[in-house]
């Protein structure tokens, strides 16, 4: 996205990016110190630990750091709270900080990534903080005066309060750009959003691999992906990607393990070390690496919208399954491929629909359809008239 804004900026228009406040409860010290080191040694620790961690499957809970956040109790939630966002300024730094830089721009372009999704939340519970930071960027520009969009976005919160607030505050958007078509039938029609156009999410259509190094792999290979929508007992997620492995591999097959860390890490990785497979992860892997693993799969199964991405920009065939929100859904529909609906309990119960689907689209046909998604990209940086 930063490229695309630099392409379409005015000639003397300054770019300054804000980036997402960290949200979490607290940093993982770990994860920042093996991400700062060599891939190798970051990946050789990563496997050690995990040969010598016990795995304890009924200790592992999901939990969501939106709902645990020390910043939510400091921003509003309802629409009549929203309203009122300057009295929540002097209750956190981050949101005086924001406040100061909006009103110095010319036009804010915000960022919605995948924030918007549906996320239970009620007046007690709060809906999630990202959307709710994003929101109320919308309502400063709107209170100052100066244009703002919402792009690149899913949006299907499925919560009346989250609902309001959106229709409220994205009507006087200069427009609002959603980067697939279930977002885009949400919002015009329960949002009723006359300003809302399909885009495409930022990193549709690139190649980042130098071919010339690409990575080579002697034997046919499928890449098994987690979910960001993963949810439940540990031991049923462990039984079902066990099975998943062993039958793939009784066809032939090896495993790359796609781990983008969920609290079912581990299981994951027992299971790498179990079958030898191999055990991609975002603790040592960038968009870059990631995408090389990918080149050469026959198909991707995943529940993540940016490694479904990654690997249809090479033409790998992606059946997608799970996740938290609507998006893998559109992806699916955008690329004309299968989705299979629940988490791996999914996967187990429809192996066969899986089986056709694996060699069911050429490489080529994968690419010219990602490559026409690829042309709405520059629907997210449209400029005020």
């Amino acid at each position: 996205m930063a490229e695309d804004l630099y392409l379409t900026r005015e000639e003397g228009e300054d770019i300054i990016y804000e980036s997402m406040p960290h949200i979490g409860v607290k940093y993982s010290r770990g994860w920042f110190i093996t991400s700062q080191l060599p891939v190798k040694i970051s990946k050789n620790i990563r496997d050690m630990r995990m040969r010598f961690k016990s795995l304890d499957l009924k200790k592992i809970k999901y939990t969501n750091v939106h709902y645990k956040s020390s910043l939510s109790d400091s921003l509003p939630n309802s629409l009549d709270e929203f309203k009122k966002y300057k009295e929540y300024l002097n209750e956190n730094y981050i949101l005086k900080s924001l406040y100061k830089k909006v009103s110095d721009a010319d036009r804010v372009i915000i960022n919605g990534e995948g924030n918007i999704v549906n996320h239970i939340g009620t007046i007690s519970n709060p809906y999630r903080i990202g959307a709710r930071f994003l929101i109320f960027t919308a309502f400063i520009c709107k209170d100052l005066n100066i244009p703002f969009s919402l792009v690149n976005c899913t949006i299907d919160p499925a919560n009346e309060l989250i609902d309001e607030v959106l229709a409220y505050i994205l009507s006087s958007a200069h427009h609002v750009s959603v980067r697939e078509p279930i977002s885009y039938e949400y919002s015009k029609d329960k949002l009723n959003l006359n300003n809302v156009i399909e885009s495409a999410d930022a990193s549709v259509g690139y190649d980042f691999i130098d071919h010339k190094k690409r990575i080579k792999n002697n034997k046919p290979f499928l890449i098994l992906g987690d979910s960001s929508g993963l949810r439940g007992d540990a031991e049923e997620i462990y039984k079902h990607m066990d099975y998943l492995i062993k039958h793939f591999k009784s066809q032939g097959y090896h495993i790359k393990l796609l781990d983008c860390s969920t609290p079912y890490s581990h299981v994951l990785g027992k299971l790498a070390l179990k079958y030898n497979c191999s055990w991609l992860s975002d603790h040592y892997l960038n968009f870059r690496t990631l995408q090389e693993e990918f080149y050469g799969a026959k198909c991707i199964i995943s529940g993540r919208w940016h490694p479904s991405i990654l690997a249809s920009n090479i033409g790998v065939r992606t059946i997608t399954y799970g996740s938290d929100s609507c998006k893998t859904l559109g992806f699916a529909k955008k690329m004309n491929t299968e989705h299979i609906s629940g988490g791996l309990e999914g996967l187990y119960k429809n192996i066969d629909l899986i089986e056709q689907n694996i060699l069911s689209s050429s490489r080529k046909e994968i690419m010219q359809r990602n490559l026409e998604w690829s042309s709405l990209r520059f629907n997210n940086v449209l400029r005020p008239a």
